[in-house]
Order: C-alpha cells, then sequence, then structure tokens
C-alpha cells in the first residue's frame, strides 16, 4: 500500500483513496510480481486521482492489451476523476453492465474498442451505479490480523487506543524508533517497566523474567482452514482450537526468545541440525560444510576424528589433479559470537591447534571450537567471495511457534580477489560488514559491499544466460533450509512458555559453483546498520514488515498492506505433523 493510500485510510477509513500516477505505477509493479492470477483480485476501493493525471493513467492502462477484456470508463466528478472498471457481457446492452470501482492493488487492465468508444466527447446518458467493495484495505487488514490471531489459538478482548514500547541502546536503536513512532497507537517510554513492548539488541535476564508464562499447551489442530493469505504461503493453515481470550492492556512483548541459542550458536546449531537430519536418514554435511566440534582442545577424543579427515583430504590434495581442492579450514568459536569475531583461516594441523588450544581470554579456561571446511569451489561474483544474508521472524505465542522466511535480501561482497594462498587476509576471506569496513576499498565495487537479489541474478544472466535463476533455482534450497534449521531446534525454544516472544534472526549462506545453498551460520541480533543505498530501502521494509506480524495480532491499531508483506510461513508447530 502507498504512503498516500495509507494516510488516506487513518485520516478517514470511508474516504475513497487518493493515488498520483507514479504511485499508480508502483502498485502495478507489487501486483505483477505477486503472480496471482487477475481473476483472483478483490473488486475493492474506488480510487480518485488529480485530474492532471487522467491522460498518463490512460496511457498506463492502455498498455497491457492482452490482459482481461474489462474496459476502463473515466468519468469527471467534482473537479476529480474516477476509475472505474465494467464487467460486460457481449450479449448486454450498455446499461446492463456491472459497474465496479477499480480495486486498490490495480490489476493491469486493458481499453479496448468499447472503452475507446467511451473516452468520446459524447456524455453517456446512462449514469453507471457504483457497488460496495467486497472487502476494503480495513477490512482485509482486520482479516488477517485475525488470521494471525486464531493461528496462535487467541483472540482480543477490550483493545485500547494506545500503547507504550521501550527501545533499548544499539544495533540502529534509532531506525527501530522512527518505525515504532509512525505507527498509530504507539507511545514511547523510557524504561521497560510500563511497556507492552520491549525491544533489546541482545537478551536481557531481567527482562525475559517480567514476560508472563503460560503452563498450558494447545492442542493440536482438529479443524483446519486454508484462508489464501499470502504471508501463510501454500497450505499454511491458521485456525487452531481451543481459542483463548488475551486481555492486550496487560500483554508484553519482548523481542527476544528464550534460548535463542539453540539457533545462533554455532556449536548448538550443528548439534540440533545433526540429530534432526539423522532422523530423517540424511547426512547433515549435505548443507552444510564437513565440521568438527571441539571440545577440549587438542586432547578432544573429536580432534583425533578431525585429524583423519585432514590426512585423508591432503592425500588427495597431492595426488588427484584438482586444482580446486584445498585443505583449508574455518575454525571458529563454538558459543555466541557474530560479526566475524575469533574467526580463522588454517591450512595446517599445527595453526589449528594452536587455535583451539588457546585459553578464552577473559575466563581463561578452555572454550569450545567449530572446526569448519571451507567450501570447496566457492561461486564467485568478479572474482570476488561473497556470502548472502537473509532474515527470519520467529514468533512464539501462546505457546505456538511460528517460522517467516523473508524473500528480500542481500549480497555481501568482499574488496579483494578470491585466493586461498593468502589464508590470513580476512578481506578475501570474511565478508562481514565489520570486517570488510575497516579496509580502504570498502565500497569501492559496490555501494557498501552490497547486492541485492536483483542485480545477482543480472550477473548470473551475464556470465550463464537462461541456465540458472537466482529466484527458481537457489532461492527455494535457501528457504528451506532456513525451515530445516527451525524445526531442528523448535522444541528446545522457549522451554518455560513465555508469552508473549518473537525474535529477528539473519541468517547467512555460500553458494558452491554448481549452485548450491550451504547454511553457514545464524545470527540473534542481525546487523541493521543502513550500508549503502539498497539496505536503506531493504531493513526499514523488512522490519516494518515483521512488526507487522508480530505486533498487529495484539496491537491492532495500525492498517498495513498485508499482500506486500514480504515474509511468507515456513513452519507452525500447531500444525507440524512430527
Amino acid at each position: 500500500m502507498s504512503v498516500v493510500q495509507e494516510k488516506s485510510i487513518k485520516s478517514s477509513i470511508s474516504m475513497p483513496l487518493m493515488i498520483s500516477g507514479k504511485n499508480l505505477v508502483k502498485l502495478q509493479s507489487i501486483r505483477s510480481q505477486s503472480r496471482i492470477n487477475i481473476s483472483t483480485f478483490d473488486k475493492g476501493v474506488k480510487i480518485e486521482v488529480p485530474d492532471k493525471d487522467v491522460s498518463f493513467i490512460q496511457e498506463i492502462l492502455g498498455r497491457n492489451s492482452e490482459s482481461t477484456n474489462w474496459p476502463v470508463n473515466v468519468e469527471k466528478k467534482r473537479q476529480k476523476v474516477t476509475l472505474m472498471y465494467i464487467e460486460k457481457d457481449d450479449d448486454e446492452d450498455k446499461s446492463n453492465s456491472k459497474i465496479n470501482t477499480l480495486t486498490s492493488t490495480l490489476p493491469c487492465i486493458r481499453e479496448n474498442s468499447i472503452s475507446s468508444q467511451k473516452r468520446s466527447n459524447k456524455k453517456s446518458k446512462t449514469k453507471p451505479a457504483l457497488l460496495k467493495p467486497l472487502r476494503n484495505p480495513l477490512e482485509n487488514y482486520k482479516f488477517v490480523v485475525n488470521s494471525l490471531q486464531t493461528s496462535n489459538g487467541f483472540e482480543l478482548i477490550r483493545p485500547k487506543k494506545s500503547y507504550k514500547y521501550y527501545i533499548g541502546s544499539g544495533n540502529n536503536d534509532s531506525l527501530v524508533n522512527k518505525i515504532m513512532h509512525n505507527k498509530i497507537g504507539w507511545i514511547k517510554v523510557y524504561n521497560h517497566f510500563s511497556a507492552n513492548f520491549i525491544w533489546t539488541q541482545v537478551k536481557k535476564k531481567e527482562i525475559m523474567e517480567t514476560i508472563p508464562k503460560n503452563e498450558e499447551v494447545l492442542e493440536k489442530n482438529k479443524n483446519t482452514c486454508n484462508v489464501h493469505i499470502n504471508i501463510f504461503g501454500e497450505e499454511k493453515y491458521t485456525e487452531i482450537l481451543p481459542l483463548i481470550q488475551i486481555e492486550s492492556s496487560k500483554l508484553r512483548v519482548y523481542n527476544r526468545i528464550d534460548r535463542n541459542r539453540e539457533l545462533s550458536s554455532k556449536k548448538r546449531l550443528f548439534k540440533n541440525l545433526k540429530t534432526y537430519y539423522s532422523s530423517k536418514a540424511e547426512d547433515v554435511f549435505k548443507y552444510i560444510p564437513l565440521t568438527f566440534h571441539i571440545k577440549s582442545g587438542s586432547r578432544d577424543p573429536v580432534f583425533s576424528e578431525f585429524k583423519e579427515a585432514f590426512i585423508k583430504i591432503n592425500d588427495q590434495v597431492e595426488n588427484e589433479n584438482d586444482p580446486y581442492l584445498t585443505n583449508a579450514w574455518l575454525v571458529k568459536p563454538g558459543e555466541l559470537t557474530n560479526r566475524g569475531i575469533g574467526i580463522s583461516v588454517c591450512t595446517t594441523i599445527k595453526e589449528i591447534v594452536d587455535r583451539i588450544d588457546d585459553l578464552d581470554p577473559g575466563t581463561k579456561h578452555q572454550r569450545t571450537y567449530i572446526i569448519q571446511k571451507y567450501l570447496y569451489r566457492p561461486l564467485l561474483y568478479k572474482n570476488r567471495k561473497f556470502d548472502i544474508r537473509c532474515y527470519a521472524l520467529i514468533t512464539c505465542y501462546n505457546t505456538n511457534l511460528q517460522g517467516f522466511f523473508y524473500q528480500d535480501g542481500y549480497l555481501r561482497t568482499s574488496v579483494a580477489e578470491f585466493s586461498l594462498e593468502n589464508a590470513k587476509n580476512k578481506f578475501i576471506h570474511l565478508t562481514n560488514d565489520a570486517v570488510q569496513k575497516k579496509s580502504s576499498e570498502y565500497g569501492k565495487y559496490e555501494d557498501g559491499n552490497k547486492l541485492s537479489y536483483t542485480e545477482f541474478q543480472q550477473y548470473l544472466e551475464a556470465i550463464y544466460g537462461k541456465s540458472v535463476n537466482f529466484f527458481k533455482d537457489i532461492l527455494p534450497g535457501i528457504k528451506n533450509l532456513v525451515k530445516d534449521s527451525i524445526q531442528s531446534t523448535y522444541k528446545k525454544l522457549n522451554p518455560k512458555n513465555c508469552l508473549h516472544t518473537f525474535e529477528i534472526l539473519g541468517y547467512d549462506f555460500m553458494i558452491d559453483e554448481f549452485f548450491k545453498p550451504w547454511l553457514i551460520e545464524v545470527n540473534t541480533n542481525p546487523c541493521l546498520a543502513l550500508s549503502g543505498p539498497y539496505l536503506t530501502v531493504l531493513i526499514p521494509k523488512m522490519l516494518t514488515d515483521a512488526f507487522h506480524i508480530a505486533l498487529d495480532p495484539f496491537f491492532s491499531n495500525d492498517f498495513a498492506d498485508f499482500d506486500d508483506n514480504r515474509f511468507v510461513m515456513v513452519f507452525n508447530k500447531a500444525t507440524n505433523e512430527e
């Protein structure tokens, strides 16, 4: 929904929506990307545009000559122009045509020969009658919010007109404050004690303890209902029985999930994925690089297994004529770390031993490590390494856990050409923004060292032609890996049934030259810095979409276009068959 439309709704729901010619094009673009058949569009809200934009709009509508047989009628009224579509049977007289207002998410409409006649100077003697829209934006908003509520087994009672939010400092808190400031019905407070919504950059135990708990567990779905809403994906059921009533004024929602380390800790993620894929009789190393978890340095029995693998690969390097095969390994702290902190690229056993036998500088105790094989034949972007950052949203509401995948993300590129001959150069091997921005060449090749999915697809087409499509051949595999990671951990997340929590997670993937995605790690508190023009659009949109799903079912004062929400559900505990 455009900003102008949104303001119109907030000011007066009964008034017709106002859009400009530019917004019309934007709405057409959004709708065309959704790939929904033209016959599925609701016959929605009347749209009025300024008189000066009529010729422009007529030109736009006339470009899509094969989309539908709906002619366009342009009727001047009170210095405005009303666009309407007419459903007409060939055998019917014009006076019997059904007239409806044009939907706010504009489909592609053509002007046929009949519409050309209507644009003549002759005025129609029969004034068309406007029918009431089937579902206006406010009704559609309430419908989606209600579906999100029932999908988690609750309904609201006694909602308030205003709520309080608290935003802790750190990780671009000014952006989060700005988004919440623009949401209807929210007031900022400066301590978390009275807040209905709490946001902090790291999980705080003292706040988590204030979130109410629920010992009751939802019954498994008996009556299911597919509501065909975009964010629920295909065949995602939303109705859960029995429903409980929740008083929104007493709610406290926190943006951190208890035991989120089951996903964001490298060692726990590895353990959970290994257990999950083993239960499915699958090899975890089809989805993540060969990995060893070392708990007690070089004395650990698992380190002996690693040495055997190292020697075997070394023999292959010496005996096989494969210029891409190397014996390089990434050594990472097993606990919660991000921003590339503590990661080393090692090519000898001695280097690895020195690294894993090093004591934790803070506690002086032995810490655990992940030793992970460097990806074989990583796909490069203009001879430089890259990885993919995407987002997931996990909500834990009313003892139910749901996972959502964000369909937009970005590539993080390195500033130096790829080579394993210099394993110590972090500007070659670590694409984390915290590492790359320290280089004097940061931003030299791409703004902020970032690329959109569309830009990457253009590069693939330039190199490989039409043989590979990121959106069809690669992104679905990434989405499935996000789903599997949630599936492998959901029984361990939120063990105390805190009401109500959610979290936005940052996932990192790499792609090999065979276009296969590999899950590298999951990050709590993903970076929200707007480094580069693309991220100044992507991250605010992602946060806004997340808040509409995570907050609006409880505090539904805002009005959102859920058709434009880029999150899609990939997991629902209540309907999980496992």
